[in-house]
C-alpha cells in the first residue's frame, strides 16, 4: 500500500448473495504484516476479519465495518491496536457477542452498533465517549463510566423488550444525567404504561422519537416534554414496522 493513502474502502456487498459467508474475502490478506502507518479512514463491507486484524493500522481514526465477520477477540484487537481510533461503526456482525470498550480506547468519541443480532453485552469504561448509537436486540448494558457521553440513540426491538422506555431510562437517563440528546423508538402504549416511572431529564436539549402509530393519539407524548425542562427541540417521526428488526441497505 502506498504510504500516502489516507482513505481506503473495500465493498464486496454486491457479492453478498452469491457466496456464503465462509467464502468471503479475508482481510487483511492483501497487506504485509508490518504496520500500516498512513490510513486514517477505513471502510470494509461483506468480508471476513481475522488476526492480525486491524491492530497494525496505527493511524486509523475512522473505522466502518458492515456485514464483516469478526468475533470478540478481533474486536478487542482493534481497540488495543488502533489507539487513535475516534469513530467505530459496526453493523451486521453475526459473531460478535460481547463488546467491551475500556480505558485503553481513550480517543474513541463515537461508537455505533447496528443489527448485531447475536450480541449479549455492551460494556463501556472509557472517559471520552461522546456519542453512542445502537439498533438491535435487548442486551445487557453497562455505561456508567462514560462521563462525557451526551448523545444516545437507542432503538431496541419490541420483540425482545416490552418495556423499552423504562429500560432506556434505567440505563441512560438515570445513570447519565449529563445527556443532551436522546433518540428512541417507542409507541404511545409504552409511554402510557411507563410514564409514572420516569425520571426528570434535567439536561436534555433534544428529544427525537421514532413512533409506531396506528390509531392512537399523539398527545401522550406531551408528558415527556413536561419531564424535560431544558428541552429546545422535539422531533416525532412516524413509521410502520419495527426499525430495530429491519435489515438495512
Amino acid at each position: 500500500m502506498d504510504k500516502k493513502v489516507k482513505r481506503f474502502e473495500l465493498n464486496f456487498r454486491m457479492y453478498l448473495e452469491m457466496f456464503p459467508p465462509g467464502l468471503f474475502y479475508t482481510f487483511p490478506s492483501c497487506f504485509p504484516v508490518e504496520t500500516v502507518t498512513s490510513v486514517e479512514y477505513l471502510s470494509l463491507s461483506s468480508c471476513i476479519l481475522q488476526l492480525p486484524g486491524l491492530g497494525n493500522f496505527r493511524s486509523l481514526k475512522h473505522l466502518f465495518l458492515k456485514d464483516v465477520e469478526l468475533d470478540d477477540e478481533i474486536f478487542q484487537n482493534i481497540l488495543s491496536g488502533c489507539l487513535l481510533l475516534e469513530r467505530l461503526s459496526l453493523s451486521g456482525s453475526r459473531k460478535l457477542v460481547n463488546v467491551k470498550v475500556d480505558g485503553s480506547s481513550s480517543k474513541l468519541r463515537c461508537l455505533e452498533i447496528y443489527f448485531c443480532h447475536y450480541l449479549k453485552t455492551i460494556e463501556i469504561y472509557t472517559s471520552n465517549l461522546v456519542i453512542f448509537r445502537y439498533i438491535g436486540p435487548k442486551v445487557y448494558f453497562s455505561l456508567e463510566s462514560a462521563p462525557c457521553l451526551v448523545e444516545v440513540s437507542f432503538c431496541v426491538s419490541l420483540k425482545t423488550c416490552d418495556n423499552r422506555l423504562s429500560y432506556a431510562c434505567a440505563h441512560f437517563a438515570s445513570k447519565l444525567p449529563q445527556l443532551e440528546r436522546i433518540v428512541l423508538e417507542l409507541n404511545p402504549h409504552e409511554v402510557c404504561k411507563e410514564i409514572k416511572m420516569l425520571p426528570t431529564f434535567s439536561n436534555l436539549k433534544v428529544l427525537v422519537l421514532w413512533v409506531l402509530i396506528k390509531n392512537e393519539s399523539l398527545m401522550v407524548f406531551t408528558s415527556l416534554l413536561e419531564l424535560s425542562p431544558s428541552l429546545r427541540r422535539f422531533e416525532l417521526h412516524s413509521y410502520w414496522g419495527d426499525i430495530s428488526a429491519r435489515s438495512y441497505d
